[in-house]
């Protein structure tokens, strides 16, 4: 893991989409739940990959869980 994984700046609403990721949600559920449109999920999901320096949706939840912005245990 590279060290400026662990001092990845997000905001609210990028937090709010990682856990609506973690919990298994589409982009579509996610959107409804949070009031946006489902291509806005999509581009804060591209904007989590990026910020993490990774290239998958699992790479970036095991990142999110080994930098503790993410309960594996309190997700649902």
């Amino acid at each position: 893991m590279k060290s400026s994984r662990a001092h990845v700046q997000l905001t609210d609403r990028e937090i709010a989409v990682l856990i609506a990721i973690a919990r298994g949600q589409t982009n579509a559920g996610a959107a409804e739940a949070l009031g946006v449109s489902p291509k806005t999920i999509d581009t804060h999901r591209t904007n989590l990959l990026r910020k993490f320096e990774v290239n998958s949706t699992a790479s970036l939840l095991l990142a999110a869980v080994r930098i503790g912005l993410l309960d594996p245990d309190n997700i649902r």
